[in-house]
């Protein structure tokens, strides 16, 4: 078959590979998407692969819980139980609950570009530590920071974690018009299509998530400027939930449905945005139904 999964990124002749060395495993049950075989033939260049996006996946050994909250999910990895650092502890933080205090410790050594690791033991009173350090047995629960400076910023990369999956439509894989599926080993149609104003669309999700944040919002210097450090971090808050700020998180579906509405409804007063014609398109990257006349 021609379905292969977008894990496939690295084609060898032992099979699919991503960012890991190990082959990826061939299944196509739902819950991972189907991978494909990468035998020299190329045809995961043309085949339209459907996979989990990696930050819904469920933590491995070592890693975060997902208890822990949001803030903590990238850049950290779990002290094994019953071990404390000892280094330098060169800053404090005070919590009221277990949630508030993991957020805000994994929040507050992400921002701090010498924060090496964290514990607490009594799930408020957090210690930040700095430098290096080594473990020793205690009745401590903490995380280490690891993964370089990369996975410390406050990447937005799979903030929402809305479900669903992603999905590859290469333009080599596309079927031509009235095609059907399969014919010369393409993969893909396009039945519909339907083109709207993406500030319009990306409007309404905005109104959506200000509306359930608006206490966040609102301690904000001018609460609805976008462009603003203040803005943006509610707009995390609200995404992810922050136990640190009282943030909780918005309904997946007070995050689709605005998205929805814009391309499926035509009237503004329910939620629709006006339709819009895309210009030409010129270059191999183009879908067919959308290239101009050659410009060379």
């Amino acid at each position: 078959n021609f379905l292969c999964g977008q894990d496939c990124l690295f084609p060898t002749a032992t099979g699919c590979h991503g960012f890991q060395p190990e082959p990826q495993n061939f299944s196509d049950a739902p819950d991972f998407g189907p991978k494909c075989y990468c035998d020299g033939t190329k045809r995961h260049e043309r085949t339209m692969g459907r996979a989990q996006p990696s930050f819904l996946r469920v933590p491995s050994d070592g890693e975060v819980p997902h208890a822990w909250g949001a803030q903590c999910q990238d850049g950290y990895k779990q002290l094994p139980r019953g071990h404390c650092l000892r280094g330098q502890a060169y800053r404090t933080l005070r919590a009221w609950s277990f949630e508030s205090a993991v957020a805000m410790a994994c929040d507050a050594c992400r921002d701090d570009v010498n924060c090496t690791g964290w514990t607490t033991v009594d799930n408020r009173t957090v210690n930040l530590f700095a430098g290096n350090h080594s473990s020793a047995p205690g009745p401590c629960l903490g995380a280490l920071a690891v993964g370089g400076s990369w996975h410390k910023q406050k990447s937005w990369f799979g903030v929402g974690r809305l479900g669903g999956f992603w999905y590859s439509t290469p333009a080599e894989g596309e079927c031509p018009r009235g095609a059907a599926l399969g014919t010369g080993g393409c993969t893909w149609r396009e039945v519909s299509s339907v083109y709207k104003n993406a500030s319009c669309v990306d409007g309404k999700v905005d109104a959506s998530v200000e509306a359930f944040g608006t206490n966040c919002f609102a301690g904000c210097g001018r609460p609805l400027n976008r462009t603003s450090d203040c803005y943006l971090s509610c707009y995390r808050d609200v995404l992810m939930g922050n136990a640190a700020t009282n943030t909780s998180r918005i309904p997946h579906q007070q995050v689709l449905q605005p998205w929805k509405d814009a391309f499926t409804e035509v009237d503004p007063r329910k939620g629709g945005c006006p339709d819009v014609a895309p210009l030409p398109c010129h270059g191999p990257q183009c879908d067919p139904l959308l290239s101009g006349p050659s410009s060379g």
